[in-house]
C-alpha cells in the first residue's frame, strides 16, 4: 500500500460522492430496504451536496488514496449543534468516517482517525463527538481503542427508517 491522506477541495466533489455512495453502501446496505438506502444516498453523497460541504468552512474532509485511488474518507464539522449532553458545548463533530471494505484491518482507519484527531486539535477544540449505530460493533470498538467513551444517543433516519446512534465522546 502507498497510502496519502489529502485534505480535500472543491475539485474532489464528484470523487467524494461516488466514495460515499460506494462505503457508505457497503457498511449498511445488508441492514436498510432498497428504497431508505437510495433515498439516503442520494440526499447525502451527490456532487452538489458534497460541493455545498467543501465550500463550507466548517467543514473539513480527509480524503485516503492509495496509489491515487481514494480508498476511505472522513468529515470533520465545527458546529454549534451539540446535544445537551454533551458538557463542552464547543465540542467539534466527527461526522463521517469510512473505509474500503478491501482495506478494513490494515491500518487505513487507524491512519485516518489520527489525522483527524490532529486537525481537530489545530482548531484548539477539546472535545471531539460522534455518532454511530448502536449495531455497528466493529466500529463501536474501533472508536472504543481510541479512548471514545458512550455518553447517550439520538435518531438517525435512513430514508424513512429510524435509527439509534450512540453519541460517543473523546477529550482531545
Amino acid at each position: 500500500m502507498e497510502l496519502e491522506i489529502r485534505l480535500a477541495n472543491q475539485g474532489h466533489a464528484e470523487i467524494l460522492a461516488k466514495l460515499g455512495r460506494k462505503l457508505f453502501g457497503e457498511t449498511f446496505s445488508e441492514d436498510n430496504t432498497p428504497d431508505n438506502m437510495e433515498k439516503y444516498l442520494e440526499e447525502s453523497y451527490n456532487v452538489e451536496k458534497q460541493t455545498k460541504e467543501l465550500n463550507d468552512p466548517s467543514y473539513t474532509t480527509l480524503i485516503v488514496f492509495d496509489k491515487n485511488e481514494p480508498i476511505a474518507f472522513s468529515q470533520i464539522v465545527e458546529t454549534e449543534d451539540v446535544y445537551d449532553f454533551i458538557p463542552d458545548k464547543q465540542a467539534i463533530e466527527l461526522k463521517r468516517i469510512y473505509v474500503d471494505k478491501r482495506y478494513i484491518g490494515k491500518g487505513v482507519g487507524k491512519a485516518l482517525i489520527i489525522k483527524s484527531l490532529e486537525e481537530m486539535k489545530k482548531k484548539q477544540k477539546e472535545t471531539v463527538w460522534l455518532g454511530v449505530w448502536e449495531n455497528n460493533h466493529n466500529a463501536l470498538n474501533f472508536y472504543k481503542k481510541f479512548g471514545f467513551e458512550i455518553v447517550g444517543d439520538h435518531i438517525f433516519k435512513l430514508g424513512e427508517q429510524e435509527d439509534r446512534d450512540l453519541v460517543m465522546t473523546k477529550r482531545l
